[in-house]
Formats: structure tokens, C-alpha cells, sequence
């Protein structure tokens, strides 16, 4: 039985072998980087199985759609990685939405995988996705970001789930607020999504307003960061 699990597992990434090498490189990386001693475990592993998850829903789109995907996710996985190996090999890490994350070296492993979902959904989103696409592309493909709508609220119950099992203050948090704290949670992943889109259109629109928009949201950003390590 489990050499059947490994051979399925093994055909599906040949999957993506065969039409997004960077890709499957990425996989590789984090799954690598998931099994470390290293801090950078903690969300690695994380995000390791997000991809898993949009992978196996993407690879029955059409070929235009798993190109356009797969670009993204390669872009957006590569922020993390980077500061990875700077923080692996005791270099700057130049990525700032990365610096809270590496910053702290005794963290719970809750508090390390929200720092990395904050610096994923408040920080870097936008210039993910303004490097991986034309706004003719982001246009073409908009419907089927859907799928990570779905993926990411799959991937959030599960991190809620741990933070209540073991951290104090977020269980004594879903239980006061009968879990009300979940479904509020629900909403500011929405909201943060659709905020980083609109940086990007501001981008693509080369308007004015980029640079005090942007501004603004990383001091959110940053603000979050230190609730979740001074707090939690």
C-alpha cells in the first residue's frame, strides 16, 4: 500500500516535472527545507502542502491556465525560499517581508506559521503577482484564482485548529468568542486578498497612488508581526 501512495505521488510530480521545472525545483526546496532543524521549518512545511493542494486541483485545467498557475506559485515561492537560504547561510535577508519571520529564534511553531502566512498574504502578494503576469493575463486568469480562495481557507482551519489545541491564548480565545475568532479570521483572509489585487492593479495602472498604498499596508504588516510575537 505504501509503495502504491509513493508511485501515485511520484506520477503526479512528474506532472509538473515535465511542464514547470522551477516548479518542481520549488517543491523540492521546501520539502527539503520542511525537514530541517532550521526555524524556516515551521511554514515551509506549510506551504509545502499548500502547493500540493492547488496542484492536484490545477493539474485538470486547461494548459493555459496550469502554465499561468504554476508561473505564480513558482514567483511567490521563490520570495520565501530566498530568504530561506539567507537566513541558512547568515546573509541579509533582503526580502523585508521575510525579516519578522527570521528575526526570532524561540518562537512556538504557531506563531512561526502565522508570521509566514502575514508576510505571504500582507506583504509580498502584490509583487508576486505583478511579476508573474500581465494585467491581460491577470484578467484571463482572475476566475480560477478561485481555487486559491478555497485552498487557502482549507489550509487556515488547519492552522486554527493547532493554534487552539496548543496555545493558550488562542484557545481561551475561540472559546470566549464561540468561535467567532475563526470566522472573523475567514473575512481578513478575504480582505487582505482583495486588498493585495488592487496594489497590483495600481501597478499595472502605473498610478500614483502605488508607493503610499503599499506604504500603508506594510505598517499593517509590520503592526501584525508584533502581535504576533509579543503577544501570542
Amino acid at each position: 500500500m505504501k509503495f502504491v501512495f509513493f508511485v501515485l505521488c511520484v506520477s503526479c510530480l512528474s506532472g509538473v516535472v515535465a511542464q514547470n521545472k522551477p516548479l518542481y525545483n520549488t517543491f523540492y526546496q521546501l520539502d527539503s527545507i520542511s525537514h530541517s532543524n532550521s526555524i524556516a521549518k515551521h511554514f515551509a512545511g506549510l506551504y509545502h502542502a499548500f502547493l500540493k493542494s492547488i496542484e492536484s486541483q490545477v493539474v485538470t485545467a486547461d494548459t493555459a491556465t496550469q502554465r499561468l498557475v504554476r508561473r505564480f506559485e513558482q514567483v511567490f515561492a521563490q520570495f520565501y525560499v530566498d530568504a530561506c537560504h539567507a537566513h541558512l547561510h547568515q546573509r541579509e535577508i533582503k526580502i523585508t517581508d521575510w525579516q519578522a519571520y527570521f528575526s526570532q529564534n524561540d518562537l512556538q511553531p504557531i506563531q512561526y506559521k502565522l508570521l509566514g502566512a502575514n508576510a505571504h498574504l500582507n506583504g509580498g502578494l502584490w509583487q508576486a503577482l505583478t511579476s508573474a503576469f500581465t494585467k491581460q493575463e491577470m484578467d484571463q486568469l482572475h476566475k480560477q484564482f478561485l481555487i486559491f480562495n478555497h485552498t487557502l481557507n482549507k489550509i487556515y482551519r488547519q492552522v486554527y485548529k493547532e493554534g487552539e489545541q496548543h496555545n493558550k491564548k488562542l484557545s481561551r480565545l475561540a472559546m470566549f468568542s464561540l468561535g467567532l475568532d475563526q470566522l472573523i479570521g475567514n473575512y481578513y483572509l478575504y480582505k487582505w486578498r482583495k486588498r493585495q489585487m488592487r496594489i497590483a492593479k495600481l501597478f499595472w495602472n502605473a498610478s500614483t497612488r502605488l508607493p503610499a498604498v503599499s506604504q500603508r499596508v506594510l505598517i499593517r504588516k509590520n503592526f501584525i508581526d508584533r502581535l504576533i510575537i509579543k503577544t501570542l
